[in-house]
């Protein structure tokens, strides 16, 4: 089952995907695939942002779905602009802020490379002191680079 709504310029564009074309009256859930795709925006029109990513790399995360994740923050990076900030919060046991959230110009992206070279699987999730500490990280009125936040 797909729904489509056509895009209207300078509008949301929204898909939502279904399995199965038809499901029983007794369905209590049902899983869709849903995509929203903004419009072009060049980035000197568009607002900053500030991100923090909060990576798991407690020892079920070992091998390639580390990487993987990795991979997912680099690809994020090469596609911020340099007036965009992202910080990088990791978490095993222990929770670590690899990285405060700083400006993505050639340095800062340099920066993040060098924090996830430095992130290996270690023991026990701790989920929520790594969620806690990115949400501290990312409501702080204090920034790095001395701006306010976006």
């Amino acid at each position: 089952m797909d729904f489509n709504w056509e895009q209207v310029e300078n509008a949301l564009k929204l898909s939502v995907k279904s399995e199965y074309t038809h499901y029983g009256h007794d369905a209590e859930t049902i899983q869709v695939n849903v995509r929203v795709q903004a419009p072009e925006c060049p980035d000197e029109a568009r607002k900053p942002v500030d991100l923090v990513v909060v990576l798991d790399r407690s020892g079920s995360m070992a091998g390639s779905k580390l990487e993987l994740c990795k991979s997912t923050v680099e690809f994020l990076v090469r596609e911020l602009a340099p007036h965009d900030r992202l910080g990088l919060v990791s978490y095993d046991t222990h929770v670590r802020l690899d990285l405060p959230l700083t400006r993505m110009d050639a340095a800062g992206k340099r920066a993040v490379t060098q924090a996830l070279r430095n992130i290996n699987a270690g023991s026990a999730t701790n989920l929520s002191g790594g969620l806690l500490a990115g949400l501290n990280e990312i409501q702080s009125s204090k920034r790095a680079d001395g701006e306010p936040p976006h």
